[in-house]
């Protein structure tokens, strides 16, 4: 390995990154890290997490505090051999007709010292309301305060909040067998009144 870091956490509210990067200039569009692989089979930056991928742990093996993204989309691995046990989604619409979706606009009043944009309108869902439809798409996780602006010591304070978090990828698949179940509907609607039209 080109470099490596290594910390000891003790357990505290102090912060202890193995490794971190920053960019110290005042402007441009530096990176603070950057990954790269020269093999078409490498991986430019690899996250890895001994939690493993259990609702129950309440880490990450990558955290963002702020805009994530890129220029591709999001791949998860989705490999038929990788896969028991598979049934098709049953009773999607009537599950789909449980959530609500909302506009809101997030609030700091709890979490003073993490960098939500306030001000824009957000869309989405609230994790609570989902839990009671897809629990397994909810989990606890751990949301990290945002780096102060004098941050360059390694003993910084950083607060550690439990929140409920949301996979909404893993909605995709309910919605589209909801269509579906949803389309079947219309089309025996529209023979029923063809039906009836032509008598």
């Amino acid at each position: 390995r080109g470099w490596f870091g290594i910390t000891n956490y003790n357990g505290s509210a102090l912060a202890a990154n193995g490794l971190m990067g920053l960019a110290l200039n005042a402007a441009g569009t530096a990176a603070g890290v950057e990954g790269f692989s020269n093999s078409d089979d490498g991986t430019g930056v690899l996250g890895g997490f001994v939690g493993g991928t259990s609702i129950f742990v309440n880490g990450w093996a990558v955290y963002a505090d702020g805009w994530a993204g890129g220029l591709t989309a999001w791949q998860n691995v989705s490999d038929s051999r990788l896969k028991k046990n598979v049934v098709t989604i049953d009773g999607a619409l009537s599950k789909v007709k449980q959530l609500r979706g909302v506009e809101y606009n997030f609030d700091k009043t709890n979490y003073p010292d993490v960098n939500f944009d306030t001000q824009t309108k957000q869309l989405g869902f609230i994790a609570q309301e989902v839990e009671k439809v897809f629990p397994n798409i909810v989990r606890e996780a751990n949301m990290f305060s945002s780096p102060g602006t004098n941050d360059n010591g390694i003993t910084r304070d950083q607060h550690v909040y439990q929140v409920k978090t949301l996979s909404y990828t893993l909605l995709v698949p309910v919605l589209v067998e909801a269509i579906k179940e949803q389309q079947s509907i219309i089309e025996k609607l529209e023979k029923r009144i063809e039906a009836l039209e032509n008598k």
